[in-house]
């Protein structure tokens, strides 16, 4: 749902709550998120604390990695750079 859908559902609802009309399937969300990471301008993705236990975290991680992009994990407050070898150790742990 675009964002003027988005805004046409709030102003069409009783409490201007658009959520009940945005749900959109997982997999066009997913989609849209790996289109994004793919993007050229994109370095890398920074990652929340628990991310591996996320499926569409692992699922923009994977993807993340198989184009080279870089992945950083919050720690702490501070963002440290995930190396390769650590990286495909994670992914495929849940």
């Amino acid at each position: 749902m675009d964002l003027l859908e988005k805004r046409e559902a709030a102003l069409a609802s009783e409490d201007g709550d658009s959520s009940a009309a945005q749900h959109e399937n997982y997999t066009t969300l997913i989609g849209r998120v790996l289109a994004v990471v793919s993007l050229p301008s994109v370095e890398g993705l920074v990652c929340l604390p628990r991310w591996n236990q996320s499926k569409g975290a692992l699922m923009e991680t994977q993807v993340a990695a198989w184009l080279g992009k870089k992945l950083w994990e919050l720690r702490d407050g501070q963002t440290i750079e995930i190396n390769r070898d650590a990286r495909l150790r994670r992914l495929t742990r849940v």
